[in-house]
């Protein structure tokens, strides 16, 4: 809730959609905003949610308490987009 800057769901399952529109979104203006928002997405991902054997889905992100699960939509979308979005020597924009 960006009025009263808390969460209104407090979970993350480390969903794609965020991540497929800022890759849309980069390549429809070539904004390179959308560069630095891809790249702290991947940082924190990285950060905040990788365990031992893969990255777990956040249950609370205020006190970013995790849970034992990772959807397979995380690797097969999720990883894509913040790949494409971060591989600068792509030419062609590829919409899936």
């Amino acid at each position: 809730n960006w009025h009263r800057s808390e969460p209104e769901l407090a979970f993350y399952p480390l969903r794609p959609e965020l991540a497929e529109s800022t890759y849309l979104l980069y390549q429809a203006t070539k904004n390179p905003f959308y560069l630095h928002v891809g790249r702290d997405m991947l940082l924190s991902i990285n950060k905040y949610t990788r365990s031992e054997c893969g990255y777990a889905t956040v249950h609370d992100v205020l006190d970013k308490s995790l849970e034992d699960r990772m959807e397979s939509f995380f690797l097969s979308e999720t990883c894509k987009y913040l790949y494409l979005v971060s591989d600068r020597s792509l030419t062609v924009s590829l919409i899936f």
